[in-house]
């Protein structure tokens, strides 16, 4: 059916990590960089800090939940078709730019 990937990443700039609306534009761009078709998004930011956000896909589905307490982000993505979705993977890595980070690829 498609590729999952599971990212857990450690050591992220907190400020990073709070800043939903940044997040939401940047993934935005990536899912469409990568053919991805989006079909709607929810975002929810918590108190005193952290966010959720998810992006529906045609493809399936992109989602990211942090703990800038924690300096750590966990994201799921899961595309079926001809994404790549490694390098989406990859592109997300980049923007965290985390000191380490952990990687799971499931073959659906």
């Amino acid at each position: 059916m498609g590729t999952h990937v599971l990212l857990e990443t450690y050591g992220v700039d907190s400020t990073l990590l709070d800043a939903m609306e940044d997040f939401h534009s940047f993934a935005e761009q990536v899912l469409y960089d990568y053919g991805c078709t989006i079909i709607n998004s929810q975002k929810y930011k918590f108190s005193p800090q952290g966010f959720t956000c998810v992006f529906m896909l045609a493809e399936s589905h992109l989602s990211i939940h942090t703990w800038p307490e924690r300096g750590t982000a966990a994201c799921d993505i899961f595309t079926c078709g001809f994404v790549n979705t490694e390098q989406v993977a990859q592109e997300l890595i980049k923007w965290l730019s985390p000191i380490e980070y952990n990687m799971r690829r499931i073959i659906r």
